[in-house]
Order: structure tokens, then sequence, then C-alpha cells
């Protein structure tokens, strides 16, 4: 019978979780020596544990160039796996640390900007109450951004509009938020019986740059582009709004006495979006999580 070739098997003797850390940063910062200095660690070392790891996977993770590092398809794949792995590890330690405090302690909590900077300041008071010893970190980004924070283990729930697409996260509704038509308050629109969204003409509708689930909505309601000039942020497109720019959909939350701007409900835009907070799903603190969202689920604008 002839011999069949067999390749040799990956050996995960002495492989740790601090390597897995180190291959991750690699891949992230896409240098040895930014890797290094995020890891704490001498680069030489690092640049051979890296190879050693390789050597026992028996595939090569990174291509070496004189401009940097490149992370192979293959290397792709085991770095999304090391992260999965990391993740999982830092949920073996939460369930080891502090067990008889709510999310042992520590929550790291972060919410999409539209949303950050109106919604936590009513958030901390009732939530300090239902965890009086709970460290709270806060936090902001993209939906996107969060989410792949989330899924990696660097922050532990996220509070953004539905849906929640990611099969790796859980999620729990928290309500709908109305959203206001914010005016210019010499601006006919904000009469009673003035024109609503979907009347006024493209350079009266101000947006929020992309990407952004707020100005996707407020292009469906008015089923038009609105204006070409978007602003970065909330607080930029209220300052726009009360120069006299135009009107902009925004949500509940931000609604507070910025001078020159009249906020009125439009009639087109009846209802909200929908707020939801999510989880990994094999987070350690399930029951924590549903508790907080109840709590969270009663603060209205």
């Amino acid at each position: 019978m002839d011999d069949i070739a067999t390749s040799p098997k990956p050996n995960f003797t002495g492989l740790s979780f601090r390597d897995l850390e180190y291959v991750v940063a690699v891949s992230d910062l896409g240098s040895f020596v930014a890797a290094a200095r995020h890891c704490h660690v001498a680069q030489p070392s690092l640049s051979v544990q890296v190879r050693r790891i390789e050597e026992r996977l028996h595939t090569p993770i990174f291509e070496r160039t004189a401009r940097g590092v490149v992370t192979t398809s293959a290397g792709r794949a085991i770095v999304e796996q090391m992260r999965r792995a990391l993740a999982e590890g830092r949920a073996l330690l939460a369930l080891a640390r502090r067990p008889d405090r709510a999310f042992n302690g520590t929550l790291r909590l972060s919410a999409i900007p539209t949303l950050a900077p109106y919604y936590f300041p009513r958030l901390l008071e009732p939530v300090r109450d239902t965890f009086p010893d709970l460290e709270l970190q806060l936090g902001e980004g993209g939906g996107d951004d969060l989410c792949a924070k989330l899924m990696a283990g660097d922050i532990d729930a996220v509070i953004m509009s539905a849906p929640v697409i990611h099969r790796a996260l859980d999620h729990c509704p928290l309500g709908g938020e109305s959203l206001l038509m914010a005016c210019p308050a010499t601006h006919p629109a904000a009469r009673a019986n003035g024109p609503d969204w979907h009347e006024l003409d493209d350079a009266s509708r101000l947006l929020l740059a992309e990407p952004d689930c707020l100005r996707n909505q407020a292009i469906h309601a008015a089923g038009a582009p609105g204006s070409a000039k978007a602003s970065p942020t909330l607080d930029a497109l209220l300052y726009r709004v009360a120069s006299g720019e135009g009107c902009a959909l925004v949500p509940a939350f931000a609604e507070r006495l910025v001078p020159g701007v009249v906020y009125r409900r439009s009639m087109r835009v009846e209802r909200q979006r929908e707020l939801v907070i999510a989880w990994r799903t094999n987070t350690a603190h399930r029951a924590d999580m549903h508790r907080l969202a109840e709590r969270i689920a009663t603060i209205r604008p």
C-alpha cells in the first residue's frame, strides 16, 4: 500500500491568550512596532513569538513587506477566530471575578453618537439607583464600529437603533423615540400649520453626514435626498438650524433650549426610531443585562 502524504498538524502546546493578543494587535495595527507598543512588550520578543505561532499553526498569518505587515487571506480567518477566543476568555474571567456583584462591578456601555450625549445624562441616575456598586464606563461610536467592538469583547453593551443583524449579538427593546422637526423660529415650518418635512424643498432639509441611521430615516421620510451639505454631528446640525439654514429631523432626546430653534412633530414622520440594547450572546451577565434593559426602558425624553 502506498504511503499517504499528510501535512503536519497544528500544535497548540504552549499557546496562550497573550499570544493571541499579539497576533490580533499586529493585524489591527499593521505593524510589529506599533503592536509591541500597544501590548507593552519589546518588539523583538513579540516578533519572535508571532513567528513561533505561525510555525505551530503551519500557516503564514502575515506577509512582511518593506512598507509594513499585511494579513494573509488564511491569516484573516485565524485572526477573527482568535478574537472570538479572546472574547470567550474574557467572559470566563468575568465569571470568576466578583461573582456576587452585577456585571462583576464594571459595565462598559456605549451608544451611537445621535443618542449618547442626550441619553446618557438621563440614564446615569436610574442605573446607579438599580446598581449602586456599578462602575459605569461610557463611550460612543458608529453602530458598525460599536458592534465590532462588542463582538471582540472590548465593550459589554451598546445602545443603538434597531435592527441588530449580527447573530453573535442578543438584544432587548428599549421602546421607541419620537422624531421631531427642528426649525428656525422664523421659518414657515415653525408654525403649527406650516409645511411638513416632506413638503420642504431639498435645500431646506438639513441632514447628518453618512453613515448614520437618522440620516437614512430623514431621507426616507422626505422621499428626496435633502441638502448636499451634511453635518458631522447632531449638535452641528442643530446649530445650522438655529442659524436659519433650514430644518432637520432630530430625536426627541436631543430636544433642548437652543436659542432660535422651534421643535414640532412632523405629521408625515408619525413614528419613531426603535431603540435597543445589545450584548454578546455568550455573555456571563445575561440576567444583569435584562435587568438593566428593564430599567433603561423606563427612561423617556
